[in-house]
């Protein structure tokens, strides 16, 4: 099995947006969706807080240059990454961060947004964003800023993979794949569906994985109707099992393909 090419997988990542904001005449994108982010830059930082306290942000020019505002004191966890061209703070401005200085904080952010657009877009104020707190998209229109939608600008993107990302997709799959077989030899009768569930876990942690999405695992007259997630209920003798993985991360491949060979 193949690893992808970290180095030119990232570039064609960036190249993919860079024709997607070109195609729309769009003079950037700004992200706030951890997920867009990763996409756009390969960095990672607290995914699964910042899915719902929006303190890092990511521009991509139509030319390519890219800006990422990090948590506070976090600029080292992207200096393995050449692509990012700056990496910045300030990108807070939800009420559990700012508080009552959260039109403040979006203010600033907004100016700052506004000057960056101007640099590198000239008097292309067409600007993509996917996700973002509401005081920061009022200030944003107030400066007279042309929003558009940025989720499908990244939808579009993301929908032609490179080979390496095809490779990717495969170690990705085998690692699951790896992770399933454990919770199938730990499938006894008198285990409970969390301990089931727990396994799949740690089996995505231990080859790099971050997180998963759900915890659909449901056993015996459980298993209908669909969509219940694990719980304390002791699995018993020739029972359905049934579950869907959901796993998160990306970056669990490259370790798993050189374990598979």
């Amino acid at each position: 099995m193949t690893p992808p090419n970290l180095t030119r997988m990232r570039e064609y990542r960036l190249q993919r947006i860079v024709k997607e904001l070109q195609k729309r005449d769009l003079g950037g994108i700004l992200l706030f969706d951890p997920l867009n982010i990763r996409y756009a830059t390969d960095s990672t930082n607290m995914q699964v807080w910042v899915t719902h306290n929006h303190s890092r942000a990511c521009f991509v020019s139509a030319s390519g240059h890219l800006i990422l505002w990090d948590f506070h004191n976090c600029e080292h966890l992207s200096a393995h990454l050449p692509l990012i061209k700056e990496v910045r703070g300030g990108a807070s401005f939800f009420y559990f961060e700012t508080g009552d200085r959260t039109d403040e904080h979006a203010s600033r952010f907004a100016s700052e947004i506004q000057s960056i657009l101007r640099e590198h877009a000239g008097d292309n104020k067409r600007l993509a964003i996917d996700k973002i707190e509401i005081a920061g998209f009022n200030k944003i229109k107030q400066l007279g800023v042309d929003v558009f939608d940025g989720q499908e600008v990244m939808e579009f993107a993301r929908s032609i993979k490179n080979e390496d990302e095809i490779n990717a997709m495969r170690c990705s799959i085998a690692s699951t794949e790896v992770a399933m077989k454990c919770m199938q030899e730990a499938t006894v009768p008198g285990i409970t569906e969390n301990d089931i569930w727990s396994i799949l876990h740690a089996e995505n942690i231990r080859r790099g994985g971050e997180w998963i999405e759900c915890r659909i695992l449901s056993s015996g007259p459980r298993t209908n109707p669909w969509f219940q997630e694990s719980g304390p209920r002791i699995v018993k003798e020739g029972e359905l099992l049934a579950f869907d993985t959901d796993l998160i991360g990306l970056m669990e491949c490259v370790q798993t393909c050189l374990e598979l060979g």
